[in-house]
């Protein structure tokens, strides 16, 4: 059985614009953190293959 690799580079980018955003945030409208920690949560796991 052959296993096909997935490339997880645009899950990865993903993840570091959703860290930056998650920062921003955290610095400047600290009440608005929670609205980013979706992405960042999702796109760090599809970027590890675990979705």
């Amino acid at each position: 059985m052959e296993q096909t690799k997935v490339s997880t580079r645009g899950h990865w980018l993903q993840f570091i614009f959703w860290l930056i955003v998650i920062v921003l945030l955290m610095v400047y409208l600290r009440q608005y953190f929670w609205l980013a920690l979706p992405g960042l949560c999702t796109s760090f796991a599809k970027g590890m293959n675990i979705m």
